[in-house]
């Protein structure tokens, strides 16, 4: 049984990570069954694929083990070192709507977007200043609500 090296490998934290382990037998039509030891944190191997997948949590290197099990209780394993970065920088823009004007007492609605350099990533949406009776929705980003009438002028 060999299991064939995929040689190094690297990654970034956050980032979906596959890798496809491949392995011949001598004998043929067996089942193969793959197992791995020392994986990142957030991957794991198929046992009947043999494909390692998921997103790592953590950065470091590991010293990764992968073994073929054939059905007879032959195996062949093979070891190589995963590299987890962590993630660098992104950043998140957010499209300027430009000044916005309305009516007090009428219905204001305004969707406000951003877009963020990692893929993969779950967006909060916060606003401070908003004028009284408006407020935004944390996760869809869009401002609504109705400005009330200012109180009538008092009499002296």
């Amino acid at each position: 049984m060999t299991v064939t090296n995929p040689g190094s490998q690297t990654g970034t934290v956050g980032t979906a990570a596959s890798l496809q382990i491949s392995a011949t037998d001598s004998a043929s039509g067996q089942t193969l069954t793959y197992s791995a030891t020392g994986l990142p944190a957030g991957l794991a191997i198929n046992a009947s694929t043999g494909v390692i997948s998921g997103t790592p949590t953590a950065s470091g290197s590991s010293s990764v083990t992968v073994t073929a099990k054939d059905t007879t209780g032959a195996t062949g394993s093979t070891s190589f070192t995963w590299t987890e970065n962590a993630a660098t920088g992104n950043t998140v823009t957010v499209s300027n709507p430009g000044t916005q004007t309305g009516t007090v007492g009428t219905a204001a609605s305004l969707q406000v977007s951003a877009k963020d350099s990692a893929s993969g990533q779950t967006l909060t949406y916060s606003a401070t200043g908003l004028p009284a009776g408006l407020s935004i929705n944390a996760s869809t980003g869009l401002i609504s609500g109705t400005r009330p009438p200012p109180p009538p002028p008092r009499s002296p």
